[in-house]
């Protein structure tokens, strides 16, 4: 139930989204829920470097941070394995890819 879905940096410019989410790149939403926002870093910065209250809130974000290692996490070994197939192995999740490879099976 994403409302959107975000992608940041100058490699966003270049992926098509269509094809994105049939190689499991990003979720099964509708197009129009994808957005290119640009370098962020880039803007955060300025931000940072401009708004003391910006430099506060990230102060106050970046505490609250934490590491996981995903790579001890059983689950997440599974599923990063089935990811690697193209397109995923759980057609299931990406309901408009499955229609598209079904399309193609036939």
């Amino acid at each position: 139930n994403l409302s959107e879905v975000l992608i940041a940096g100058s490699f966003g410019y270049h992926i098509d989204p269509f094809h994105a989410k049939v190689v499991g790149m990003i979720p099964d939403v509708e197009l129009e829920k994808i957005k290119f926002v640009g370098n962020t870093a880039i803007a955060g910065a300025d931000l940072a470097l401009l708004s003391r209250k910006a430099r506060e809130e990230a102060e106050i974000i970046a505490k609250r941070a934490r590491y996981f290692e995903l790579s001890l996490d059983p689950l997440f070994n599974k599923e990063f394995a089935y990811a690697l197939q193209l397109p995923h192995r759980e057609l299931e999740r990406f309901p408009s890819i499955a229609e598209i490879v079904a399309r193609k099976d036939s």
